[in-house]
């Protein structure tokens, strides 16, 4: 029977960048790579299997699939720091601004009578990113 090295994997954590990423393992005729490919954030399974186990095992004597994971982290989003601006009621809208971002929406910072308002930060796209307190 042929012996067939298992791949060995250098990098198995990435952070969320929107690009496409996988693990560095080098192709051969003689084994299948499924699922080495991953964008969003979270783990990701990737599988060898040899193509022909009938005739070829693994260096450590097996045929079993060999199974390797590699994770994609949330990237970070600095929290906004806060505006410390105080209104006075003048009967107009008034609006709370904090820098703008693509990687957050704010609501609730428009506001026009007299009162304490609270102004509500989300991140657009959660599964992805997080704030940077965790």
């Amino acid at each position: 029977m042929k012996s067939i090295a298992i791949p060995s994997v250098v990098a198995k954590n990435f952070i969320y960048d929107g690009t496409v990423k996988s693990l560095n393992i080098a192709s051969s005729k003689d084994y299948n790579v499924t699922g080495n490919k991953g964008v969003d954030a979270g783990r990701y399974t990737v599988t060898l299997s040899l193509t022909d186990p009938v005739k070829t095992v693994w260096s450590d004597g097996s045929t079993d699939d060999v199974v390797m994971t590699f994770t994609i982290a949330k990237a970070q989003v600095e929290i906004p720091a806060a505006n410390a601006h105080k209104f006075v009621y003048n009967n107009k809208a008034q609006i709370y601004t904090l820098p703008a971002d693509t990687l957050y929406e704010v609501s609730g910072n428009v506001q026009r009578a007299a009162g304490r308002y609270d102004v509500n930060v989300s991140l657009v796209d959660a599964k992805n990113y997080e704030w940077s307190d965790g």
